[in-house]
């Protein structure tokens, strides 16, 4: 499993990810020279490309919220049951027929075996856990349906994304005031940090074959 690994990191990943700042690095040193050169035509060429994208709009769908409490007690029964199939086969599944030594041995590799068998130990005991709440749930469905409504208007609570993400909506632009005041200095800056990184990656992509 660790040659699987190994070759997984250094024939794929290593290989996609200087590939992917390579480009990008091609694409930097463009743009440093079109700033040293021509800025003005440079600057139209940005402002064609910029494009702002408004998070709040994005997770606009994301905010309705969808209240199934009406479906789920008229047919409370029959959710009940399945929560209650569903976390007993989960659970026997986790406990008697999972091989938590399997599972570690799969995923052993590059990071030390007693973090990985923690990991793996946590995670097993989470879904337990997860699946005796279904359970839990699911006889109270059945069989103490007011109990559970009494509970979920405690616990049941919405949380805004977007209001958290509100921040993030306000557009900031001093740095590209700063790039328009100053491009030839910006244009070095990233005519050379793109060498750089177009060397760096040309060394992981051909000289080290």
């Amino acid at each position: 499993m660790t040659l699987v690994n190994s070759y997984v990191v250094d024939q794929l990943l290593i290989p996609f990810v200087a590939l992917a700042f390579f480009v990008l690095a091609i694409g930097a040193l463009a743009a440093g020279l079109g700033l040293i050169v021509d800025a003005r035509r440079t600057f139209r060429v940005f402002g064609v490309l910029n494009r702002w994208v408004s998070t709040r709009r994005s997770l606009e769908p994301l905010e309705r919220p969808h209240d199934i409490e009406r479906t789920v007690q008229h047919h409370r029964r029959w959710f009940g049951a399945a929560f209650v199939a569903g976390g007993a086969f989960s659970i026997y599944g986790l406990v008697a027929r999972l091989r938590e030594a399997a599972v570690v041995s799969l995923l052993d590799g590059r990071l030390p075996h007693p973090f990985v068998a923690w990991m793996v130990g946590s995670a097993r005991w989470f879904l337990v856990a997860g699946a005796a709440a279904a359970v839990v749930i699911g006889v109270l469905l059945i069989a103490a349906p007011r109990a559970l409504s009494a509970a979920e208007s405690r616990l049941d609570h919405w949380y805004s994304s977007r209001r958290f993400a509100e921040g993030a909506d306000a557009v900031h632009l001093p740095l590209d005031r700063w790039v328009e005041k100053h491009p030839r200095v910006t244009g070095w800056t990233v005519l050379l940090g793109a060498l750089a990184v177009v060397a760096g990656t040309w060394v992981l992509l051909f000289a080290r074959h």
